[in-house]
């Protein structure tokens, strides 16, 4: 449940103690109501706050990182079978990013469990339940990026896979400008990778410059004619979400991931201000 709900709760409890204690008038009931509904926030922001560092300090982030892990893999697998088939590129991709950070047993035991999930029934409200529950803003972004990069590892996202992940997006709340982001990070990717393979190949007229910019301009939500204090905010406000910093609770596989993924937004910033001449 959100914590919003239990908070809610606790007023509401608070108030309905304070206004049955006896006073003489109905504003005092009121008053007292309102006292002790404030008092029973406080003391469950209290709880809530010692429960997380104990949890922090003694269980570390094994359980968030495990929780993330076992998410993406149903989802994952939902996504990739969304079209129908899963290809052999897209068992590589998850492969790929298993193998990165952690040990070949484990990596091994998580590609199994992905595969078992191949042959069940994904439970999707239940997986964007507890997205939409306990996953912040940043945790949220990455999952879905890597989520995309997963599906898309044969080049093409088809339409069954888009509609997949949009309904993973509506049913965890994941903020329009975060799918947006995310969506214009792969548009980056592959402005960035087509032009570095055209300058290596002299049969290929390299992408314009003006192409390459227009994609990093798309990937900071601007154009042309934003201001450069406006290309310093867009950064900032993606920094906020993007930053590997955000994603240290996930352990260091996914920490490897979000600084590639962060490098992409650095790459876009810089291009702008190298056009632009700033500092």
């Amino acid at each position: 449940m959100p914590r919003f709900v239990f908070s809610g709760w606790a007023m509401l409890l608070g108030f309905i103690i304070g206004a049955l204690i006896p006073q003489e008038e109905l504003i005092s009931h009121f008053i007292a109501g309102v006292l002790i509904s404030v008092f029973a926030l406080l003391v469950y922001l209290m709880y809530t706050s010692v429960r997380h560092s104990y949890l922090l300090k003694h269980k570390g982030f094994l359980k968030s990182e495990e929780t993330f892990i076992d998410i993406i893999l149903q989802l994952a697998a939902g996504a990739t079978m969304a079209d129908g088939k899963v290809t052999s590129s897209e068992k590589a991709r998850i492969r790929t990013q298993l193998e990165k950070g952690f040990s070949k047993t484990k990596a091994e035991a998580y590609l199994i469990t992905y595969e078992s999930h191949l042959e069940q029934t994904i439970p999707i409200d239940a997986c964007c339940k507890t997205i939409r529950d306990e996953f912040d803003n940043a945790t949220k972004a990455h999952l879905l990026y890597l989520l995309i990069s997963i599906v898309t590892a044969d080049g093409i996202l088809s339409q069954g896979e888009e509609n997949y992940i949009d309904t993973i997006v509506k049913k965890a709340r994941i903020r329009s400008t975060t799918v947006y982001t995310v969506y214009r990070l792969f548009t980056f990717q592959r402005e960035q990778q087509q032009y570095e393979y055209q300058q290596q190949s002299s049969s290929s007229r390299p992408t314009t410059s003006t192409s390459r910019l227009k994609s990093a301009y798309e990937l900071l939500d601007l154009d042309a004619a934003s201001s450069d204090k406006e290309v310093k905010q867009a950064f900032r406000r993606l920094a906020k979400i993007h930053h590997p910093d955000k994603l240290g609770h996930l352990g260091e596989a996914q920490l490897t991931l979000a600084k590639e993924k962060f490098q992409l937004i650095m790459a876009a910033y810089e291009q702008i201000k190298t056009a632009r001449g700033i500092n």
